[in-house]
């Protein structure tokens, strides 16, 4: 969820940005926070409910 709010607010910050070294930096220091928290979120939640196909599950979940 807070990976989620950062990203929402990286996305604000970029649109309104006077300068591109402003959307460098959010782009890929707040967006690369923000993306590492919600992806390894998804990896964890798949351990935890799959056992049996948990590769096919992770090639679906990264394909969508």
């Amino acid at each position: 969820m807070a990976g989620s709010v950062i990203f929402s607010a990286m996305y604000l910050v970029c649109a309104f940005s006077p300068n591109i070294y402003l959307v460098i930096i959010a782009f890929g220091v707040v967006g690369g926070i923000s993306f590492g928290m919600t992806y390894l979120s998804c990896f964890i939640i798949l351990v935890d409910y799959f056992d049996k196909r948990l590769g096919m599950v992770n090639g679906l979940m990264m394909a969508g």
